[in-house]
């Protein structure tokens, strides 16, 4: 286990470090998602199109 810090301010300033990268891994998973998504979308009709 890691070492608890001592002072309440450290132990918060802690949790609140791992709560920003939890929600820039997060953020970063939602760009990847929506650039898939878009990525789809933009190619998908470009498909159609060719086939026809």
């Amino acid at each position: 286990m890691f070492p608890l810090p001592k002072s309440p301010t450290a132990k918060l300033n802690a949790v609140i470090e791992s709560f920003n990268s939890f929600k820039r891994v997060v953020g970063k998973i939602g760009i990847l998602k929506r650039s898939i998504l878009y990525y789809l979308n933009s190619s998908l009709p470009l498909r159609l199109y060719k086939k026809y």
